[in-house]
Order: structure tokens, then sequence, then C-alpha cells
């Protein structure tokens, strides 16, 4: 299998889409293809208790990053993120 890099944003939510905004090389890649900006359809909710997430569906980087690998390593808990 082909080897895979995934790239994490962390920070809080405002702080990740400033960080989308103003790196222009993330920008490019992603315009240009070679970087795919991925969501989930259906995470759940956050178990993460120590800071309140903006929205409902909102899930703290380490539940998105567990998401990405379970989905990436095709886990039966990955293909139902999809």
């Amino acid at each position: 299998a082909t080897p895979r890099s995934l790239i994490v944003v962390d920070g809080t939510w405002r702080q990740a889409g400033q960080v989308m905004r103003n790196l222009p090389e993330l920008k490019r890649a992603v315009d240009g293809g070679r970087v795919t900006c991925v969501q989930f359809s259906s995470g759940g909710r956050s178990g993460y208790q120590f800071r309140r997430e903006p929205r409902e569906h909102c899930l703290s980087t380490v539940e998105s990053v567990a998401y990405a690998l379970q989905f990436l390593e095709a886990t039966p808990e990955g293909d139902a993120a999809r």
C-alpha cells in the first residue's frame, strides 16, 4: 500500500481556521489537489470534557485524529464515519 501522510492543524477552532487562511503553501497544496481536506460525516458527539466544543458535532483534535486513523486503516469504526 502507498504510504499516506496526515496533516493535523491543532489549536482552538479559531486558531485552526487562521492557520488554514494564513499558510499560502497549504492553501496552494489544497487548491492544487496535492492535499485533500476531509471532514467526517458522522463523528458523533465529543467525549472531551476539559473544554466545551463550539457546536455539538465538533470534536477535539485527538478525537479527530483517532477517527482519521480508523478511516485510513479501514476499520469498521472508520467506515461508519465515511
